[in-house]
């Protein structure tokens, strides 16, 4: 009989827990009703998600990281589900299944007028259908405004999720800044993922209310039948325009993937387990 040893055992314990990882169990599926950006108070874009066209079949219009299959979108809303995502890092460096759909905005300092600048006020909502994210990981879906810089890397952005994160206590809604430059993540604020009996939405804000400075805000409300109560708005606001005139504004669904000492671990129980199982059987 043909003996495979621990080490070969262990490694293919892990591929085979890495497989379990990354299956569909874990991913993050939400419907998205509407996309819209407001600039100084005023419609700029708004998407109903009505055309039955995904965000991978407008390239002019969104760039997305990952690729929505044909027929995401149907009926007024689109599919976001983490699983069409590509791997990424966030601003620590932690690898996340992102599905990520920023709009096209200008950013060429030629055409400031056709962009969202240091001189707009900036509104960017977003309706999503009620689901409370799976752990144990990290898994969420939101919305992030970011610094853009034309030719550049990206370097900051503030986002707004509802996650389940298991260093919150479990399903939340939260508000941070991601600092890809300094390697920090900062949560400005966070509440319990709470909604009220009934509610069947949530719509999550990103705001820059006011041109004297370079403050933004996250707000959400929670909706019932497509009525929607009062927002709530978290104090702590991020900062953005730190090295650039624009910004570019996402939505987006995202898995953690878990790090290698993760999968080593959860192998090495699946080692123990059967080497407890080989010598019962062996008895």
């Amino acid at each position: 009989m043909r003996v495979v040893s621990t080490p070969r055992a262990l490694s293919l314990l892990i591929v085979v827990v890495g497989i379990l990882w990354s299956a569909s169990t874990y991913a993050v599926t939400v419907l998205i009703d509407q996309f819209e950006v407001q600039r100084n108070g005023a419609n700029f874009f708004t998407d109903t998600f009505s055309n039955n066209l995904t965000p991978s079949q407008e390239p002019g219009t969104f760039a997305v990281l990952g690729a929505f299959p044909d027929g995401a979108e149907s009926g007024g809303q689109l599919t976001l589900n983490s699983d069409w995502g590509a791997l990424t890092t966030n601003a620590l460096g932690q690898v996340r299944q992102d599905l990520r759909t920023t709009f096209l905005t200008n950013m060429d300092p030629a055409f400031p007028s056709n962009g969202l600048t240091r001189a707009n006020t900036i509104d960017v909502t977003a309706t999503f259908s009620l689901v409370t994210p799976p752990g144990p990981l990290t898994n969420a879906y939101g919305i992030q405004v970011i610094d853009a810089l034309l030719g550049q890397p990206l370097d900051r952005l503030v986002e707004l999720d509802v996650q389940y994160n298991d260093n919150f206590g479990g399903d939340v809604i939260r508000f941070l800044l991601q600092d890809f430059v300094n390697g920090t993540i900062t949560t400005l604020g966070f509440v319990p993922f709470a909604p009220p009996a009934g509610a069947d939405q949530i719509e999550l804000a990103i705001s820059r209310p006011n041109t004297a400075n370079n403050d933004f805000f996250g707000a959400y409300a929670f909706g019932i039948g497509g009525v929607f109560g009062s927002f709530s708005t978290f104090a702590t606001p991020g900062a953005l325009f730190t090295d650039t005139d624009f910004v570019r504004s996402r939505f987006i669904a995202f898995t953690a993937v878990p790090e290698p000492s993760t999968l080593l671990l959860l192998a090495s129980g699946l080692v123990g387990l059967g080497g407890v199982a080989w010598r019962r059987r062996k008895n």
